[in-house]
């Protein structure tokens, strides 16, 4: 649905999808954002239930990877034409694999709608005789757009900077969204040169009783009622002077940061500046709004919306998208920058990104930056920092004592982003990366996610298709949190340590003895520590480790040997036996340590150990027997 895509001069903007909520009344829909590089006029390619493809193994190939015990593995990969392209709803594919897999998967589905385990529907996913099932429908469709309408022509993406200043001379503390009101936005159009203040002025002073106050008290509230009134008087002035300030900011910034035509607007209500704002974002039609840490920007945006009393979708979202959602994704695991993955999600032709984090996640490879502060990256990108307000006090007091200071200061900034991303390129780099290797953009910094996805795409582009991810075994994952019985609600993951740190300082005091005879619990003698780069991709490299190397699968069970009730002997099976003798019902597979003892090519330890063959010592005494050696 939507305008007919020309092949030669379509730039793909973003994949975008909304998940079907039954509850909610929302369908299940994709939205594809692309730009005619002809006219330079953004479209919109609406999908309702997106259709993707999977493959299945065909019949005679199913019987090829199994184990010892003929239960099925799976394979990385499955060459296409011993499988079957069938072409599904994404929000099916469950279903599609449930059909495959016969009576003996829908009696396991039964169970679980039965029992409302909703959450153990994605276990279908590790379908042996399924591939290409398990990836993001952005990614799927990125893919088929790279396939069918990639074409050699330069993408210029549009971008725009933007930052908010808060009003929170009333409030204790940090500003908060509940009380304190955005009083300036700046946004800097980068396509059109133009720079658009949108400001709050003639706020009314809200007179406090102070029957009860003590003397500091009154003293406080009579230099608050100084404080708006001086305000008050400093923004009529400026705004009839403010085509004199505009020379001045041409001045001021013109060299560094090029020729700007300076819009201000004025507002008394703070929704009509609010909605405002955003009406200039959707007519535009940005590629991308990067604010310099969004989380507290668009997160502010968003509920300062709702106290307002406006829905924030009305704000975000762009009125041509028929299924509006936007929403905050705040990691909550990592505090560094560089390794941060908040994502603002909108149904919107615009992305909104944090330039301070994509700023940290490109040089994440790089020697350590001491800060990520505008100023201090200004500093080191732009040769410029903020505007410095120290003569005015803190940051609270600012907008009262100079105004006209103050709206500069807001200029200022969104100005050294725009020279941030002049001298780096990063959005540039931002849509590029996402671009070549098919991958949606909260998950562009996620290097696993990122490859994958690649991946999908050389894969089938060499007459293969990738299996799923063994990763992602549902015996490796977090358990899920419901928050109701509702299947359609999404369930918060519940996270835990991946690994156990053990406190060095709990060590046993077995080291080397320092002052005298005490004996160290972190110092010891003839040990090492090594940490290999790139260990385990290297190994498996220069090992040939993959899946698709296997030709067979050698199994040998346990139970069969005498330590574990079994008929074979077998020597030092283990140190500690964990299992009684009598546990004949015990199947494991002790193949690959049959396999490390050979491949050691000490035979006389292997014969011992696995045929029941002398040991060393007895070979040994039998030989000087027969030789007459005492």
């Amino acid at each position: 649905m939507g305008k007919r895509i020309p092949k030669d001069s379509a730039m793909l903007v973003d994949i975008q999808y909304v998940k079907e909520n039954k509850k909610e009344g929302i369908p299940d829909i994709l939205y594809i954002v692309w730009k005619d590089l002809d006219t330079n006029e953004k479209h919109l390619t609406t999908i309702p239930n997106p259709p993707v493809d999977i493959y299945f193994e065909k019949p005679e190939y199913r019987n090829t990877h199994l184990d010892g015990n003929g239960i099925p593995y799976s394979l990385n990969y499955q060459y296409l034409d011993r499988t079957i392209k069938k072409t599904v709803p994404y929000k099916d594919i469950i279903s599609a694999i449930i059909e495959d897999g016969g009576d003996g998967l829908k009696t396991q589905a039964a169970d679980i709608y039965r029992t409302k385990r909703y959450s153990e529907l994605k276990n279908f996913l590790m379908y042996p005789y399924v591939y290409g099932a398990d990836y993001d429908v952005r990614a799927l469709y990125r893919y088929k757009w790279m396939t069918m309408y990639d074409n050699d022509r330069p993408k210029p993406i549009s971008k725009a900077f933007c930052d908010i200043e808060t009003d929170f001379l009333d409030v204790d503390g940090i500003a908060n969204p509940e009380t304190c009101p955005i009083d300036l936005v700046t946004l800097v159009d980068d396509d059109e040169s133009k720079c658009y203040t949108f400001a709050l002025v003639g706020r009314e002073y809200v007179e406090r009783d102070m029957t009860y106050m003590s003397q500091s008290e009154r003293d406080k509230e009579l230099y608050r009622r100084e404080l708006h009134a001086s305000r008050l008087k400093q923004e009529i002035d400026f705004i009839e002077h403010q085509e004199e300030i505009k020379k001045e900011l041409h001045e001021m910034f013109d060299e560094s940061y090029g020729v700007l035509d300076y819009k201000f607007f004025f507002y008394k209500d703070e929704r009509k500046m609010i909605t405002h704002l955003f009406e200039l974002i959707n007519r535009r039609k940005f590629d991308f709004v990067t604010f310099w840490n969004f989380e507290f920007d668009v997160n502010y945006i968003y509920k300062r919306a709702n106290v307002l009393g406006i829905d924030p979708r009305d704000l975000f979202c762009h009125p041509d998208f028929p299924v509006k959602e936007c929403w905050f994704k705040k990691d909550n695991f990592h505090f560094d920058i560089k390794s941060k993955t908040d994502y603002f999600f909108t149904t919107s032709y615009t992305n909104y990104t944090c330039q301070m984090r994509t700023y940290a996640a490109i040089r994440k490879g790089q020697s350590e930056i001491r800060s990520f502060s505008l100023n201090y990256i200004g500093k080191k990108v732009v040769k410029d920092s903020k505007l410095d307000y120290g003569e005015e006090g803190s940051i609270k007091y600012f907008p009262y004592r100079n105004y006209k200071k103050y709206f500069i200061y807001n200029i200022k900034d969104v100005l050294l982003q725009k020279g941030i991303e002049d001298n780096t390129k990063d959005l540039e780099n931002y849509y590029a990366t996402a671009y070549q290797n098919i991958t949606q953009y909260d998950s562009e910094f996620k290097q696993t996610v990122k490859l994958r996805n690649y991946q999908y795409y050389d894969f089938l582009t060499s007459g293969m298709v990738p299996g799923e991810n063994v990763n992602m075994s549902p015996f490796d994952q977090a358990e899920e949190e419901p928050d109701d019985d509702d299947e359609d609600t999404p369930k918060k993951k519940v996270g835990f340590e991946g690994a156990l740190v053990g406190d060095p300082r709990l060590n046993l005091p077995t080291g080397m003895c320092l002052y005298g005879n005490k004996k160290s619990n972190n110092i010891f003698q003839y040990a090492i520590d090594m940490d290999m780069s790139s260990f385990y991709p290297s190994t498996i490299f220069a090992m040939n480790v993959d899946p698709s190397a296997l030709h067979f699968k050698c199994y040998l069970d346990a139970s069969q040997f005498s330590v574990l009730g079994g008929d074979k002997k077998i020597n030092t099976y283990s140190h500690v036996r964990t299992l009684p003798k009598e546990a004949s019902d015990f199947h494991d597979d002790v193949a690959k340590e049959a396999f490390d003892n050979f491949q050691t090519r000490n035979w006389l330890c292997t014969g011992h150990k696995w045929f029941n063959l002398p040991s060393v010592h007895k070979l040994y005494k039998t030989v000087s027997k027969e030789l007459g050696v005492t």
